[in-house]
């Protein structure tokens, strides 16, 4: 089994990439990241008057003063749920609440960019259209109020509900391709099963 260590450096090679591509395609003036990647696991959390809840990766200014907050999640691919024929993406359930306490408290934006490494593509969603278009997961375990099978429960929702904002080069992934072949689990192209 892959350490929660390589997934973080995956995680982190995603953001800096994610990073780079909105200083220079969509024009924002400044972005504070809230880890480094080099924590022993504790998350980043805002202190609220009900509860703490974790940050998102990124905290992000337009000259304008307008600001938004990103979590990014890099992946090899599209997950396919056959209950629904769809390609998904998830986050934890319990992530998807602390993002909802964010934008509560703080009045701004959360949304989940998604990377993913198979087709290179940047996709984004919002929090509120991840609340209007998602699912608590379906799982056997889950359905029938049991731990899920996941460990955490997740939250999933259609790609199709995703805007697509980008797709890398090949090259320009090799920063977040090293990080998951540290992971030991393929990466897979398009074209190959």
């Amino acid at each position: 089994m892959p350490s929660f260590a390589a997934f973080l450096k995956q995680g982190s090679a995603g953001e800096q990439l994610v990073a780079r591509w909105l200083f220079n395609r969509a024009k924002v003036s400044g972005i504070v990241k809230h880890c480094d990647g080099n924590h022993e696991g504790a998350p980043v959390m805002l202190l609220t008057a009900g509860r703490e809840a974790v940050l998102p990766d990124l905290e992000v200014f337009k000259d304008d003063g307008q600001s938004i907050w990103i979590e990014v999640k890099a992946y090899d691919q599209a997950a396919y749920n056959r209950t629904r024929d769809a390609r998904v993406h998830g986050i934890s359930t319990r992530l998807i609440s602390a993002y909802a306490e964010i934008q509560k408290v703080s009045g701004r934006d959360v949304w989940i960019l998604i990377l993913t490494l198979r087709d290179c593509e940047l996709r984004a969603i919002s929090l509120d259209a991840i609340e209007e278009n998602g699912w608590e997961c379906e799982c056997f375990p889950c359905l029938d109020g049991e731990p899920c099978k996941n460990g955490d429960p997740q939250t999933y929702w259609p790609v199709s509900a995703m805007s697509l904002m980008h797709t890398f080069d090949r090259a320009e992934l090799q920063g977040v391709d090293e990080a998951q072949a540290e992971i030991k689990l393929p990466i897979l192209r398009k074209g190959q099963p």
